[in-house]
Order: C-alpha cells, then structure tokens, then sequence
C-alpha cells in the first residue's frame, strides 16, 4: 500500500530529536552554570529567584537534507550564513536568554562542597511535633480513636470466632499515637552578623548571600537545622530570622560580646553536637578586645564541627583579627576576606571542604 511505503521512507529518529535536544540542552546549561559559578553565586541569594542566562551566540537556520518536492529548489543542506533576526525594525538580533533559578544553581554548587571534618556524632532527638502519628495501640484517647482499624480489629476475631454479626468490644478498640521517638541526626547553625556603624550595604548584601547558601548546604546534609539569629556591636544578643538582617547599630565592634553569646547557646543546646558556627563581619573590632576574642573564639571553635569567620571588606587587607585568627585557630576552624561579590564561592569553598588548608585570607 502507498501507507506503508511512506511509512518506510519516513526517519523515525526525528521523533526523538525533541528528546534529544532538550538533553543536549541540559548539558549545555550545566556547563555554563560550572564554568561561571563564581558569578552567579554571588548575583543570587540576595532575595533574587532567578538569574537571566545571555545568549552564547547567534541562533541560525539549519537546513536539512530532505529529497527534492515539487515548488522546492536545489539549495544545499547545511547552516547558513545568515543570522535569524528580529521582526522589529532596524537590524535588532532576536535574542534567546534562559532563567536559572536557585536550584539550578544549588544542584552544581552543593556538589562540590563537604563537611569538614566529618565524622559520627551523637544524635539529637527529633521533636515530637516533628513525629507522625503512624502507631496504633489497644489503648489511648478517644478523641484519637481509629475507626478503620478497630473495624478491622473486630471482623479478625468475629472470622476466627465463626460468627455471622459482628458486634464491638472493647478489646477491639485501637488508637492513633505519635511513632516511637527515634534518633535523626540534627545540627545547629549560629548565625552572627556584625551590625556596626562600619557594616555598610555592599557588606551586608554579601553577607546575607553567605549565610544563604550556609543554609542550604546544612539543609540537604541533615534533616532537621535549627538556626540561631545573633547580631553584635559593642554588645551581642540573639534576634529573630526577620529581624537579622533590619537591625542597625551605630558605635564600635566588640567581637568577643558576640562569641560569649554564642557559646552560652552552644552549651545550652540540647543537641550537644553538630554545630556551625559563622560570622560575618568587616574586621573593625576594638583593640583592647583582641586578646579576649581570640581566646573566646578559640573556645568555641573547640566545641564546633565549624567555626567560619569571613571578613567582608572591598578594599583593606587582612585586619589584625583575622590574621590572628589564622594563625592561632585549631582545625575546625575557617577564614576568608570576601572583598567581592565573586568571592563567595571561594569562600564557600573554603568554609566547606576537606583540604588541608583551613584557614587563610585573600590577599
């Protein structure tokens, strides 16, 4: 039949060519997201969902090498030379542009980065409004009484007793009750903030990019995070996770307020392990303070899984606290100057890994 013949000179692999573009497409994307990390860490976190991919090049016509019809010409398959261009006027290229979004981003990122210093730690118990009311006992509420299987309960002993009626009793009854407690790994994440006079809004955007994507990487490694807001400037105290970043004070840094406050939270956490711990500041800090914020910061350091200290400052070196801490600070313990937006990714790097080199700035 003509059906058939048409059906055998047809090439089903175009079928799959949606499929396989769509793959190629995801490669491609992946590749550039790997090949410019740096930027587009530092351009989302700040509040922005998404950030716009530019064109790589100038999309073009394809011909394909199709048999010859009637009204067609001879023209060779292949790209042509020429450019697709807008329908607007003037000689404006039609630009095609794709949105990433965070877990875009996230999914490259995250990849790369490891706790440090990983190892068993006692785990927390799981709150019980984190519990699922999955068991089922002979006893309990009645407001929590389970109809479905207390029928079940009694039709089993009405079959094993032979009869033709069922009819409840109380040895049928069955209630709903939280599932045992069980033991999930959970951590903790102290966040401070420096909210001196000195912390200006390039320091502060940065900041919050670096406590965001913190976050999210302690997310996807435990099941349960609980965070800690503390912000500081001559005095420390712990605020809420709306107010972090609102809050402005005017006056000096004191670091050793903030580090005190942090290790009173660390040692009243009911977790006892599992703790990170990461400040962000723009290294001003008074200098009859030095001494007691190393030795307070050494201490915590001492009694978390991480103690990250990032220095935001555009354009000083290394201030005296972070140099110190660089020099005196055990294992756990992390550094990095942040003096752009494309520095945190080596930051992150840096705070989450498992090189030998913990500590450092940039210089």
């Amino acid at each position: 039949m003509a059906l058939d013949r048409v059906e055998e000179s047809l090439d089903w692999s175009l079928f799959l060519k949606p499929q396989q573009d769509a793959r190629r497409y995801r490669e491609q994307l992946r590749t550039y997201i790997s090949e410019t990390l740096p930027e587009l860490v530092g351009q989302l976190g700040d509040g922005d969902e998404t950030v716009l991919v530019p064109p790589q090049a100038d999309p073009r016509i394809r011909y394909l090498t199709v048999p010859i019809r009637m009204f067609e010409g001879e023209g060779a398959s292949g790209l042509s030379d020429i450019p697709v261009r807008g329908t607007g006027d003037g000689d404006t290229p039609l630009l095609f542009g794709h949105a990433l979004t965070v877990d875009d981003i996230a999914d490259v990122l995250l990849q790369q980065l490891r706790l440090p210093g990983l190892r068993t730690q006692r785990a927390a118990e799981v709150p019980l409004h984190d519990l699922a009311w999955t068991s089922v006992r002979p006893a309990g509420l009645l407001p929590f009484l389970d109809k479905r299987q207390t029928l079940r309960a009694a039709l089993r002993r009405q079959l094993r007793a032979g009869g033709s009626t069922v009819a409840l009793r109380r040895e049928d009854l069955r209630f709903r009750t939280p599932a045992e407690g069980r033991n999930e790994t959970s951590a903790l994440l102290v966040a401070v903030l420096d909210v001196s006079a000195s912390m200006g809004e390039i320091e502060r955007r940065l900041a919050r990019t670096l406590f965001f994507w913190t976050k999210r990487f302690l997310v996807l490694c435990y099941p349960h995070v609980e965070i800690r807001y503390v912000v500081h400037h001559t005095d420390a105290y712990e605020v809420s996770a709306d107010q972090f970043f609102a809050v402005q004070e005017d006056g000096g840094t004191r670091c050793s307020a903030a580090y005190a406050q942090v290790l009173e939270l660390v040692r009243s956490w009911p977790g006892g392990s599992n703790v990170y711990v990461l400040h962000v500041t723009d290294g001003d800090n008074q200098p009859g303070d030095m001494d007691r914020a190393v030795e307070l910061a050494r201490q915590l350091a001492d009694v978390s899984n991480l103690f990250g200290y990032v220095e935001i400052n555009p354009v000083r070196p290394p201030s005296e606290l972070l140099t110190r801490l660089t020099n005196s600070m055990n294992s756990s313990s992390r550094s990095y100057q942040v003096r752009s937006a494309r520095d945190v990714y080596p930051a992150l790097c840096r705070l989450f890994s498992d090189s030998k080199e913990r500590t450092g700035a940039v210089g």
